[in-house]
């Protein structure tokens, strides 16, 4: 399947001192619309057009074979098509400059305003040689109209420079972010690779002799009055839902770089070295394209909401790749898995929940197979996280890098059919058409695809105004009344029975109903004669004898809750 992405631009991207620019004749193309290939170079030298001619016409041809062949991952393919040429880059720690910058400048030239962009540094491959390394960008604001950006590692080495152009620099918080936002002297983002992967421990904010310690997720306030990082006190503002905030994802682009050398030398001078000396004259584009549809989802797994009815953990991995804005959660107790999602958004039988990721609840972990009341009359609370995970909510489990939904609105004991989709922010997802050959945008049983039944594991709450009464020989009565809520303070509507149980007043080590003896059977709810007020008479009792006893409310699932403060109790002396 081709992309709804194919619109390429081919660009001129090297980021060294030698410039300037000599522009080859731009072509149209149909599937990949207008580029170009621009050399850079600060000299005269013999070249020759022929040069772009013979790189466009590899280049085209290797994008035309692989729309031809529908791959699902354009971009891999022209990578894999291209690898023949010899054009590969040979990373530089520089990257990570132009990196995060290219990203800034994406964000500047939006045309959202009043929009939140939030980004991440790319992994580097090419650090993986060292363990741990060090690095930071100092972006300083004493350049207007442009803004520069240096970065440095550990011995403050100058690695690379770069200047936006972005006007001021700018920091803010959430209430005044349009009236109150302060002008930095500089901006520093601290910057730490592990094996290649990279975080950022400290971002701040420098304004005479003031520090103001500013977001270290990259989230970057667009307006009309330009770009303006966040002070990290406010952060969680700027993750509001919307209509507060637009959150887009960046980069909307995804690109490869080829560096294609021609054999030709020039004398030149080059910062990242600091010398004049013969350098090769290298070639230097990208093709560019919009970022693809989102993925089918990996990792979805399905469990019950334990000790609650009605509902389920639908948990899956965080998607990598930018842009993504809403999962979609489709469900319905009728096999879906063949049906197209266009049709399926047509299917009223098909619920569908749209659930926004831009301010999910951040765990760090959580054990699903473990849920305990404390107290009880509320929600049973997980493990490792001690609190409940409530209905309709999102949450992302940050040790497990995945996302865990509860959804309510289902039956227990009925089997459904469940499918998660990423959505990114042009409301793209899968199309689940199966009649097109080699489609990896599917559904797919057990994978993203699942069938599930819940199973309702909650226990009715506790009966109230248990009494006992004696007017006979050997004779108790019991009455009570039915529990109006479950045992996690939601309304009781399931109450199938009670367990009576009774014991001559003893000392006993465990006082709980499950070591007395049980009147033999349940007591059925039609006992209530559809009233309130229930009851049970022992007829055989031991005359002037006190006895303890307990009831419990049970549903048609047996569900039944013996820990203290789930059943009630009484005492009565029998005449």
């Amino acid at each position: 399947m081709i992309p709804v992405l194919l619109i390429g631009i081919i660009t001129f991207v090297n980021h060294n001192s030698i410039t300037g620019n000599v522009v080859a004749e731009q072509i149209d193309n149909e599937k990949l619309g207008t580029y170009s290939v621009m050399p850079s170079f600060r000299a005269k030298i013999d070249y020759s057009l022929q040069d772009y001619s013979d790189l466009k016409t590899k280049l085209q041809a290797s994008i035309d074979k692989c729309v031809k062949s529908e791959q699902q991952d354009i971009k891999s393919c022209i990578k894999t098509e291209t690898d023949s040429y010899g054009w590969g880059c040979n990373e530089k720690d520089s990257d990570v400059l132009y990196d995060f910058t290219d990203k800034l400048k994406e964000c500047i030239n939006l045309e959202n305003e009043n929009a939140v962009c939030r980004f991440s540094l790319d992994k580097k491959g090419n650090l993986n040689k060292d363990s741990s390394k060090n690095l930071r960008i100092v972006l300083t604001n004493w350049y207007y109209p442009r803004i520069k950006a240096e970065l440095f590692e550990n011995d403050d080495t100058l690695l690379g420079t770069e200047f936006i152009e972005a006007g001021k620099l700018f920091y803010t918080d959430y209430e005044n972010k349009d009236k109150d936002s302060k002008n930095p002297d500089t901006i520093t983002i601290k910057i730490e690779f592990k094996d290649g992967t990279p975080s950022v421990p400290l971002a701040y904010a420098v304004i005479g002799s003031n520090f103001v310690k500013l977001s270290r997720t990259f989230l970057i306030y667009k307006s009309k009055g330009g770009i303006k990082f966040i002070d990290e006190n406010f952060e969680s503002s700027f993750r509001g839902p919307e209509p507060a905030n637009t959150i887009i994802d960046l980069p909307r682009m995804q690109g490869l770089d080829f560096c294609a050398k021609t054999g030709k030398n020039v004398i030149a001078y080059d910062i990242s070295d600091g010398q004049v000396k013969s350098r090769e004259i290298v070639y230097k584009f990208a093709i560019t394209l919009p970022n693809p549809v989102p993925a089918p989802v990996s990792d979805f797994q399905i469990k019950d909401n334990l000790k609650a009815e009605n509902s389920a953990l639908l948990a899956w991995k965080k998607d990598s790749q930018a842009g993504i804005k809403y999962y979609s959660i489709y469900y319905s107790t009728k096999d879906f898995a063949d049906v197209k999602i266009s049709d399926i958004k047509k299917d009223n039988s098909i619920k569908k929940v749209l659930v926004p990721i831009n301010n999910p609840v951040e765990i760090e972990r959580v054990d699903l197979d473990n849920c305990e009341f404390n107290p009880i009359n509320e929600p049973c609370k997980y493990s490792a996280y001690n609190q409940a995970l409530l209905k309709n909510k999102l949450y992302y489990i940050k040790s497990e890098n995945k996302f865990v939904y509860v959804l309510s609105d289902i039956s227990d004991g009925t089997e459904y059919n469940l499918a998660v989709t990423a959505v990114n922010d042009k409301n793209e997802e899968i199309d689940n058409d199966k009649s097109i050959k080699d489609n990896k945008n599917i559904f797919e049983l057990n994978k993203n695809y699942v069938k599930f039944t819940s199973v309702d594991d909650l226990a009715p709450g506790k009966v109230e105004n248990l009494q006992a009464a004696s007017s006979e020989k050997g004779k108790m009565k019991l009455t009570w009344n039915l529990p109006v809520n479950n045992i996690d303070g939601s309304k009781n509507n399931d109450v199938y029975a009670f367990n009576v149980y009774y014991q001559q007043q003893l000392l006993i080590s465990n006082p709980l109903p499950s070591n007395y003896e049980r009147v033999i059977g349940s007591i059925p709810k039609s006992s209530c004669d559809g009233k309130p007020s229930c009851g049970y008479t022992f007829n055989s009792l031991s005359s002037g004898r006190n006895y303890l006893f307990a009831v419990t409310a049970i549903d048609i699932n047996k569900n039944e809750y013996f820990v203290d403060g789930g059943y009630a109790t009484t005492t009565g002396i029998v005449q």
